[in-house]
């Protein structure tokens, strides 16, 4: 009996996560870093074959890449997840007498490099900010780090965020170091072994916040969010209006969390 109750729940787990790979791999199609080169690309193709189609997608393509290339428009794609947590209420955390941050990992980059520049610019960030929250709380929490590189498992970014959160003042003995989950969601799950129904300051990217702070709730979990790594800007010039690689990258930076979302709300 307890082996065929047992079947099922292995195919649903291996289920859950092909059609999450799935929908990893289509999302990256959708990301406008693809899309729009893609669209370009395609209308050079068809110029030579069907010139009237060529010339809708190449136009078409030129002007998508356009728009999500400056800064106004990046900016209305993000600002919707970035505005979700914009502050964190101090007071709150420190009458509820906080004892445990937890600091999500973004990533590293390779290389013989210092300290401050192997981390990644959303993981210096949100590293920045947790130290900050670990200071301002005054009771010495735990400094707990969760998150590795699926991609390369040797590049080990909580440990570079813990020597960097080190060499600010945390001590190590507060430190604790959560490396088996890939994702927001495994994250959130290991993160329950350690807090269990305790409230914590949930500290990441102030566009990865509305996803995380969703699952970690769906896991019964009481996060704090503590927003990092702001990208939204608040004045333009002219030179925000000519196409930038940045905001194209913030635009899959946003369009990668909506689909996030849509993915935890409608089809896990």
């Amino acid at each position: 009996m307890g082996k065929a109750g047992g079947k099922p729940k292995l195919r649903g787990r291996g289920a859950h996560y092909i059609r999450m790979i799935a929908f990893k791999i289509f999302q990256v199609f959708l990301l406008p870093s693809f899309f729009t080169p893609a669209l370009i690309v395609s209308g050079l193709i068809f110029l030579k074959i069907k010139k009237k189609a060529g010339w809708v997608l190449l136009v078409l393509g030129v002007i998508l890449y356009y728009f999500f290339s400056i800064t106004p428009v990046a900016n209305l794609v993000i600002a919707p997840l970035e505005g979700r947590y914009k502050t964190q209420d101090w007071s709150v955390a420190v009458q509820e007498e906080i004892k445990h941050i937890v600091l999500l990992t973004g990533g590293v980059k390779s290389g013989e490099l210092s300290l401050s520049s192997k981390l990644s610019e959303s993981s210096l960030f949100r590293t920045v900010k947790a130290i900050e929250a670990y200071f301002e709380l005054g009771n010495e929490p735990d400094f707990i780090i969760s998150g590795s590189d699926p991609i390369s498992p040797s590049s080990r970014p909580a440990q570079e965020m813990a020597k960097f959160a080190q060499s600010f003042g945390v001590p190590q003995k507060k430190i604790i170091l959560e490396e088996k989950s890939k994702n927001t969601y495994q994250s959130a799950k290991e993160v329950k072994k350690i807090v269990g129904e305790d409230s914590f300051l949930l500290v990441t990217s102030a566009y990865h916040l509305p996803r995380s702070v969703y699952i970690f709730k769906k896991m019964e979990l009481n996060p704090i969010p503590l927003p990092a790594d702001f990208r939204v800007e608040k004045e333009y010039d002219v030179f925000d209006f000519f196409p930038q690689p940045k905001n194209l990258k913030k635009c899959d930076l946003a369009f990668h969390e909506y689909f996030g979302l849509i993915y935890y709300r409608f089809l896990n």
